[in-house]
């Protein structure tokens, strides 16, 4: 890995991440509208809002990693999607399409959700707003490029018991 590559790296990490479970208090649509246009305008600061099914709250460090491949792959214009959290989801799904990652890894219409993002202020705007509730906190911290090793040790031996 370049010198470069790390630099950048560290420079995504400098952000808290949340990881919560969420239950709705409005439309999925609406909720969804408000996360794709957090992205959009957030997309160059590499902020984003990621909307996950409740059953990968165990997948916090395979998130980091996700998001540190998809925000590479938009720096060095090797990413397949137009956006940080859909390439996040191709990442996390080992997809062929961007339809099927969403299939396989997106909030479904109903029920609960995971939200994974680098921006608090965003997932308070939007409760306070009333779209969304906080079941669970399940992560809310800071990561820097020392927790990385241990991230990896983590999602590999998850990998290694499946």
């Amino acid at each position: 890995m370049h010198m470069e590559d790390v630099d950048f790296i560290n420079s995504l990490l400098k952000h808290s991440f949340a990881f919560r479970l969420y239950k709705r208090k409005s439309s999925f649509e609406i909720i969804f509208d408000q996360a794709d246009r957090f992205n959009k305008q957030n997309a160059k600061k590499y902020e984003f809002v990621l909307l996950l099914k409740p059953y990968l709250s165990d997948d916090y460090p395979e998130l980091v990693f996700a998001y540190i491949n998809a925000c590479l792959s938009f720096k060095n214009k090797t990413n397949r999607s137009s956006s940080i959290p859909l390439e996040m989801l191709i990442y996390l799904s080992g997809a062929k399409s961007i339809t099927e990652a969403i299939s396989k890894l997106g909030a479904d219409k109903k029920g609960e959700f995971l939200i994974f993002s680098n921006s608090l202020d965003t997932l308070d705007t939007m409760e306070r707003e009333g779209l969304i509730e906080c079941r669970e906190e399940l992560k809310n911290r800071n990561i820097n490029a020392e927790d990385l090793p241990a991230l990896s040790n983590i999602a590999k031996n998850k990998l290694e018991a499946t």
